[in-house]
């Protein structure tokens, strides 16, 4: 009889300690943040929620949006992180899901943001990154984005490419064509 009380036990043991677990797993948040190496202090923005909103703004068309959403937590100062999703589900399981193929992150230079309206930064086109991220870039790089980009970040296509800043975030190229993306034909360099 003791056996059976004892197994019984075990049984409902496991089974609280097995929902208990999934309840867990259910209540993950993922938070996909850059990282800023810069010596300045950066704001990032993205177009996944416009993208799911089926707005017309999509990848590969990678002019501005006609509005910012900036919030705090879009900002890092030197060595901090900025957020740029928080999600319960891996971004690379909605983005299947949903068939988007590609999220911009922009990163800017939050002086610029802070100085010019964002008309100006639109049409000018004055970001200092922009990483194109498909599903398989998002899971390898989950918590690994950073401004200026890694040496594990060169391979996924970006703007201006890798190599164009060194580690603190300065420009080391002298880029001649440096407007992609602007009708203005204005450079920001």
């Amino acid at each position: 009889m003791e056996i059976i009380k004892n197994g019984i036990r075990l049984i409902i043991t496991i089974v609280f300690i097995s929902l208990f677990l999934h309840s867990c797993v259910m209540d993950r948040v993922y938070y996909y943040n850059v990282k800023n190496n810069a010596d300045y202090t950066i704001t990032v923005s993205q177009l996944y929620k416009m993208q799911l909103q089926g707005h017309e703004h999509l990848y590969p068309d990678t002019t501005l949006p006609q509005e910012a959403e900036f919030y705090p937590w879009n900002t890092a100062n030197i060595g901090q992180y900025a957020m740029v999703w928080e999600q319960r589900q891996k971004l690379e399981t909605i983005m299947e899901r949903e068939c988007v193929d590609t999220i911009c992150v922009f990163v800017f230079k939050t002086e610029q943001v802070q100085h010019y309206d964002w008309d100006s930064i639109g049409s000018n086109y004055l970001i200092l990154q922009r990483y194109d991220l498909s599903p398989a870039d998002v899971d390898l790089l989950y918590d690994k984005l950073c401004f200026p980009p890694s040496e594990a970040m060169k391979n996924i296509h970006m703007w201006p490419p890798y190599g164009t800043y060194d580690e603190s975030g300065n420009i080391i190229r002298n880029k001649k064509e440096t407007s992609y993306g602007s009708s203005t034909g204005n450079t920001l360099w």
